[in-house]
């Protein structure tokens, strides 16, 4: 309760508001590229729409306002509605993003999706290969493995899911490194 959540990226922000039953309180920030970052469930909002802000500003403080059972918070990125794992944008662990700069295809094809292009020299691997799938309705985790040249496990291992996790329409997940 009560840590500074920073923004992730600068931008302006778009939204500031209250959801009872979602979010609670929360900022939204549309960043140069159109990505947009989300930040949910904050004791405390700190902007106001129409504010710009650079990266590492403080946004809000962390906290458990809306439908949440606990302190933490939601984070979440969108390019052109969809949502991007924030895992693919950032190294949680080590606090860094994962590349300078990121592609997103948008096709017509199920294998559309996002994926980021390393031009980095250190210890990440190169992302150039790594490849993302959409998942379209009806598709099962056996089916997209199949079409992806993949396995259940290697996919649930990928995206930190499990072969009894239900997937969503829309959902982006890693196929291959």
């Amino acid at each position: 309760m009560g840590d500074t959540i920073r923004a992730a990226f600068s931008g302006k922000v778009r939204v500031v508001n209250y959801e009872r039953s979602g979010y609670g309180n929360y900022v939204v920030i549309r960043h140069y590229n159109g990505l947009e970052t989300v930040y949910g469930h904050l004791s405390k909002q700190l902007v106001a729409a129409n504010e710009y802000v650079k990266a590492g500003d403080p946004i809000g403080l962390g906290g458990n306002t809306g439908r949440s059972t606990g302190s933490h918070l939601h984070f979440e990125t969108r390019l052109l509605g969809e949502a991007i794992n924030p895992a693919f944008l950032f190294d949680f662990p080590d606090q860094d993003v994962t590349n300078d700069f990121y592609v997103y295809r948008n096709g017509t094809s199920s294998k559309r999706g996002a994926y980021a292009a390393n031009n980095r020299s250190s210890k990440k691997s190169s992302a150039a290969g790594v490849r993302y799938h959409r998942v379209v309705k009806g598709e099962s985790l056996s089916k997209i493995a199949s079409k992806c040249g993949t396995t259940i496990s290697e996919l649930c291992s990928m995206n930190g899911i499990s072969r009894t996790t239900k997937l969503r329409l829309g959902q982006i997940l890693r196929y291959s490194n």
